[in-house]
């Protein structure tokens, strides 16, 4: 898309960008409704900061711990070879989520690997001031956002600048981001920048720049009216009028046409269908699958099921781009589009099919889930979820973990394979603990000790009933872990562990003692 009308927030983005060049690194967020043109402001200022650019972005479908960030890193990698070299002794850590450095360490840790990215970062700076832009993180996953608190810490005196895109329609209550901004404000280091559509004026001078001619008063009232200043709307309606013969030029201008009485799209959506028209099947067909595939999808794969024909024609009429060897479509708004218009029988099919070329090719557990769950394959979603799930616990993302298997648990049919669903629930419980989240590791464990007292399996038993006596005690509900310790003495006991039992009836003592209850403790 075109500028127009952004001094403000030019300005304000080279501002941060020389601040952190001058040592008063952080995080700086770009904010606003999809298409008002934020990855194109900062993309027209990142070419003259004169800077080492590194970039990355989320991804809608299968969330991938530190997706964004291990994207720009391996950008980094691509035009600096030995960049990742020599940053630190925590280094061999980065392996964790770049596999291609070698093994990790049997040994590492959440903080340790977000103090060597940070090392990294420093590293690749002291070369370069640096900005990495990461782009909608509207999608992002709750690592990455742990990462960039860890991080604004790092670089408060650090030449680095992280600039971050995102839709502020599309973050929830809960969301990630929204934690990190929380924080971020709470710590008074929250810089943010919001990116408002344009007024008439700038909507027509838009309009111009697209069309290569000035457009006359009632096409641009129209325009105004049906796009409300929002850029991407502006350039897709203009071009999509154009291209359907719909506009007449006359004295220099571009006015709709004097017979023109066919209504005018209301949508970004019917605006980019009008463009999809002129595609031919072939074409429209690989499109659909692109756009089942996700934002940035492997050209091998979709050219596999939809062929490269497609493909080609889809690049030429300006809905794809090719992005980092990859495939993408030029804006996320044209993907919706022509998702949302795919009939919901042939969608299904083309998830199905995504899901079983992406399980056959090897590719990530959570890649080949969000496929089955969209094809409706609740089954076959659920292992994939496990999976995902246990990658995501060897790289220390353990909210995003315990996500993954709260969503396969709701899918578990009922009575079914329930020695496996116990099983999750204790691992869910695990991963809840290690994220902080006392109330959800209590509530998946005591479902587990109800099923472990029902079906007499007093080992399972006493190990839980210890780990909740520890999230209680963590809470400060003394009387509840005081039970909790009791019931896992008792149940150790009735197995012949009296050691176990002894250390649990030791434990309650120690907190009675305190608490001044002597005769009890006694």
């Amino acid at each position: 898309m075109e500028l127009v009308d952004r001094q403000r927030e030019l300005a304000a983005i080279r501002d941060a960008i020389a601040s952190a060049a001058g040592g008063d690194g952080g995080i700086f967020l770009v904010a606003g409704e999809g298409g008002v043109g934020k990855t194109t402001l900062v993309e027209s200022i990142l070419p003259e900061a004169g800077r080492l650019v590194l970039r990355g972005a989320a991804d809608q479908r299968a969330v991938r711990p530190y997706a964004p960030i291990v994207a720009a890193f391996r950008g980094y990698q691509r035009a600096v070879p030995d960049g990742l070299a020599g940053s630190g002794p925590l280094s061999e850590h980065l392996a964790l989520i770049l596999p291609e450095l070698g093994s990790p360490p049997p040994d590492t840790e959440q903080a340790t690997l977000f103090e060597a990215v940070g090392n990294l970062l420093e590293h690749v700076a002291r070369r370069d001031p640096t900005v990495v832009f990461l782009d909608d993180l509207q999608w992002v996953d709750a690592a990455t956002a742990e990462l960039l608190l860890q991080l604004d810490r790092i670089l408060e005196a650090v030449p680095v600048l992280v600039l971050g895109a995102y839709r502020s329609d599309e973050v929830s209550r809960g969301h990630p981001l929204r934690r990190l901004r929380s924080e971020l404000r709470r710590r008074r280091r929250l810089q943010e920048l919001t990116v408002e559509p344009l007024g008439p004026e700038e909507t027509a001078e838009l309009a111009a720049r697209a069309l290569g001619a000035r457009p006359g008063n009632r096409l641009a009232r129209a325009l105004y009216d049906r796009t409300q200043g929002v850029p991407f709307f502006i350039e897709e309606l203009a071009i999509a009028l154009a291209t359907a013969g719909r506009l007449a030029t006359a004295a220099g201008t571009v006015e709709l046409g004097p017979e023109e009485t066919l209504p005018l799209p209301d949508t970004i959506k019917e605006t980019v269908l009008l463009r999809a028209e002129r595609l031919s099947s072939t074409g429209r067909h690989t499109l659909e699958i692109a756009a089942a595939a996700g934002l940035r999808f492997d050209l091998e794969l979709v050219a596999a099921l939809g062929g490269a024909d497609g493909i080609d024609e889809a690049i030429q009429r300006g809905f794809l781009v090719e992005v980092d060897r990859q495939s993408a479509f030029r804006h996320a708004l044209i993907r919706e589009a022509v998702y949302d218009d795919i009939a919901w029988t042939r969608r299904r099919s083309y998830h199905r099919r995504l899901a079983e070329e992406l399980a056959r090719r090897g590719a990530a557990p959570e890649a080949v889930a969000e496929q089955w769950l969209a094809g409706g394959e609740r089954d076959r979603a659920r292992p994939s979820l496990l999976a995902a799930a246990e990658r995501f616990c060897q790289v220390h993302a353990y909210r995003d973990a315990a996500h993954a298997i709260s969503r396969a648990i709701e899918l578990w049919p009922e009575g079914q394979d329930e020695d496996d669903r116990l099983a999750a629930l204790e691992r869910l419980g695990h991963c809840a603990q290690l994220h902080g989240d006392l109330t959800g590791a209590a509530r998946a464990w005591q479902e587990v000790v109800e099923a472990g007292r029902a079906r007499g399996d007093l080992t399972t038993l006493a190990e839980l009933q210890r780990r909740l006596a520890g999230i209680y005690e963590l809470q400060g509900a003394w009387d509840r872990a005081l039970a909790a310790r009791a019931a896992a003495a008792e149940a150790f006991a009735e197995r012949g562990m009296d050691v176990e039992a002894a250390t649990e009836r030791l434990a309650a003592a120690s907190h009675l003692q305190a608490a001044a209850n002597l005769t009890t403790a006694l």
